[in-house]
């Protein structure tokens, strides 16, 4: 096997692939603990798929129909929240599937563990 010296593809190697590899699989770790408490902690009882506002903070007292920001986040739904605890999931089965394939592909890249 040869080794690869080219300057500049090392140091992409080093400055940019590992990184990457190291937070994909800090993303996953992530991902896996937001499902967790998601659905074994059953917060997802507690936010509804519907177009009520989470009172997070970030809603003002309404104005006739409209919604004024209070802390400079965009108001969420709860359905928004669903949205997102649906695709994190998403990612999770692509991410697992094949027998952790493209996981572990990432994870022989990574620094970080």
């Amino acid at each position: 096997m040869a080794l690869i010296t080219d300057p500049v593809a090392v140091r992409f190697c080093n400055e940019r692939a590992r990184p990457m590899a190291d937070k994909l699989v800090a993303l996953y770790k992530d991902m896996r603990v937001f499902m967790a408490e998601w659905v074994t902690q059953e917060k997802m009882k507690l936010v509804p798929a519907s177009a009520d506002l989470i009172d997070d903070g970030s809603v003002a007292a309404p104005t006739s129909t409209n919604f004024q920001q209070a802390d400079g986040r965009r108001p969420i739904t709860g359905q928004e929240v669903n949205d997102l605890a649906n695709i994190v999931g998403g990612l999770i089965t692509a991410i697992e599937a094949n027998n952790n394939a493209q996981l572990d592909m990432v994870v022989k890249v990574a620094v970080q563990l």
